[in-house]
């Protein structure tokens, strides 16, 4: 794992301001398909995960969180896959239908429930806590069953990040992360050259998944790993 050197007087709110403008750039942009969440649910239930809180980090437009969603009813999601297209990342031919199910509010976290964390305001809704996943409200303390994101590349302090995201998953939970594996450090990426290893390091517990540059994104080279948690 390498991380990007910014200059030392970069202060934190600069970089959350850093990470805004990036996510209003690419706000459309879903590098995550339906045939992803599917595959991810289905690992998920083969290991006995047992319908807790899922909660989503780094979200841009939030559409993976809809997409958990579907992937949630199997039939259905089979229709949701039907009229999704990939130009420049996925979406749906008719995005208003992928809202059709209830959404979860952030406020009131439930069993099912399906929620997201995204810096950017544009992103705001029920589901959507507006706000840095790095430093999340202290009632999220071990209560999500799965913590997702494909955005651990934006972290300014990878072992921070590790250790909040460890703090709101509860015992025996799921740490599921997709990642570029060979992608150097940037600006606006500060995580770069990411290895298995070092998630497993960052990362306390077993892993029940790993495919290597395999994922349905939008390159087909994104790995995904899947921890189930261990905090004894």
């Amino acid at each position: 794992m390498k991380m990007y050197e910014y200059d030392k007087t970069i202060s934190r709110d600069e970089y959350k301001n850093i990470q805004i403008v990036r996510s209003k750039l690419k706000y459309q942009y879903c590098r995550v398909s339906i045939l992803d969440t599917i595959q991810k649910m289905n690992i998920l239930r083969n290991n006995h995960y047992q319908n807790g809180p899922i909660i989503c980090l780094g979200v841009r437009n939030a559409r993976e969180i809809d997409l958990f969603r579907i992937a949630s009813h199997k039939f259905m999601s089979k229709l949701f896959y039907l009229l999704e297209i990939e130009r420049h990342g996925f979406s749906s031919i008719i995005p208003k239908i992928e809202h059709i199910f209830s959404k979860s509010d952030v406020k009131k976290i439930q069993d099912k429930g399906i929620y997201g964390v995204e810096l950017n305001p544009e992103a705001k809704r029920k589901d959507v806590l507006v706000g840095s996943f790095d430093e999340m409200p202290d009632a999220f303390d071990s209560t999500f069953e799965v913590v997702y994101s494909n955005s651990f590349d934006q972290s300014m302090n990878a072992k921070q990040t590790a250790k909040e995201w460890m703090r709101i998953v509860k015992d025996g939970g799921y740490i599921v992360i997709d990642w570029v594996e060979n992608d150097n450090p940037t600006y606006t990426d500060p995580v770069g050259m990411l290895s298995k290893e070092d998630i497993c390091d960052l990362f306390v517990g077993n892993v029940i998944h790993y495919s290597k540059n395999g994922n349905f994104d939008t390159q087909g080279t994104s790995s995904s790993l899947v921890i189930q948690v261990s905090k004894i």
